[in-house]
């Protein structure tokens, strides 16, 4: 692969803590189980990193109350629709970032 150039919008205006609060807020009793699922994959990240040096992914974008990252209303359709249905197939994209990555966000 011979990327030569990226570009990157970010729709976010609040922090990560931010985001998630308001996130939290908006349905505790879908959100709160999606955070702990979130957490739990951070955790078991950090764990893997530290003891064998290998990352573990979560989800980049789903369905409300998954384990994904961006999980709002409208994300997985409209983040997921932004990649063509044969770079997927084809395997050079994955729905996935690393939960060191999501770490990093939640403190952005």
């Amino acid at each position: 692969i011979n990327i030569k150039a990226v570009v990157s919008q970010v729709p976010h205006l609040a922090s990560g803590l931010e985001s998630v609060s308001h996130t939290v807020a908006s349905d505790p009793a879908t959100y709160i189980p999606a955070l702990c699922k979130m957490l739990g994959g951070m955790m078991k990240g950090a764990l893997l990193h530290l003891l064998l040096g290998k990352p573990w992914y979560l989800p980049l974008h789903g369905l409300p109350g998954s384990a994904a990252a961006m999980q709002n209303s409208g994300d997985e359709e409209g983040y997921g629709s932004l990649c063509p249905p044969e770079t997927r197939e084809s395997g050079l994209w994955s729905n996935a970032l690393t939960s060191d990555s999501g770490l990093r966000i939640m403190f952005y």
